[in-house]
């Protein structure tokens, strides 16, 4: 146990980071989610800077639960913005 607390965050990811730019709709970042089996997309602008997160909660809670349309609502609008971020090197 301490061996796994005191490894880098970095060294315990698995897979590949899945990034979506803001203006996909939800519906997109949903297909992206499910076909990459992944929980959580970062969104990223046109350079590949972070703009935030979007997540499976963000998709019911924000979109579906209020009636919205997934087609026509981007993910930039539904999104946490500015999430917390650790470097990889963090340790636990």
């Amino acid at each position: 146990l301490r061996d796994l607390l005191e490894a880098p965050l970095g060294d315990s990811v698995r897979g590949s980071l899945v990034t979506v730019p803001g203006k996909h709709s939800t519906q997109q970042a949903w297909q992206i989610m499910c076909s990459r089996r992944k929980g959580c997309v970062a969104v990223v602008d046109s350079h590949g800077n972070t703009l935030g997160v979007f997540s499976e909660r963000d998709l019911v809670r924000s979109v579906l639960a209020p009636g919205l349309d997934p087609k026509a609502t981007t993910v930039e609008k539904m999104m946490t913005h500015r999430p917390r971020t650790l470097p990889q090197t963090s340790s636990w």
